[in-house]
């Protein structure tokens, strides 16, 4: 399982749309941080290499740590992950800071392989301001 997760951190980091989708399940979906959905491999890849193209993603590289991977069957795991983007441009061009994300995927294994069936990732709000101060700035 984690050896799956480290094959799709490495395509993503060769903005490999084909490669990074590859440890999908055909079926599978992913909802990316931004809200957007996508259904079954092809689809997957479609939205992937859209990221990996604009202008926003184009100079990223990912790191991402598997922090469980918990058993719900022999042939179902559920993993956790910490997860970190950088080289993210912002909208004026500059870079952004680190994208601290988590991950939550649903592994199912067919056919002696492991595949992602289901990818949710999400982005932790920033914590909320102590009674009588403004937020913080981003």
């Amino acid at each position: 399982i984690r050896a799956a997760w480290a094959e799709h951190v490495a395509g993503m980091n060769k903005h490999d749309s084909k490669a990074s989708a590859a440890f999908m399940a055909e079926d599978g979906d992913i909802l990316d941080p931004m809200g957007k959905m996508a259904r079954g491999r092809a689809e997957i890849e479609k939205m992937m290499a859209e990221h990996f193209q604009s202008d926003m993603m184009k100079n990223t590289i990912g790191d991402l740590a598997v922090t469980r991977v918990m058993f719900i069957k022999p042939d179902v795991a559920l993993v956790d992950a910490d997860a970190t983007m950088t080289g993210m441009t912002g909208p004026d061009g500059k870079p952004m800071p680190p994208m601290k994300h988590f991950v939550t995927g649903v592994m199912v294994k067919k056919s002696g392989k492991w595949w992602a069936q289901a990818i949710r990732v999400m982005m932790p709000p920033p914590p909320p301001a102590p009674a009588g101060q403004a937020p913080a700035k981003k």
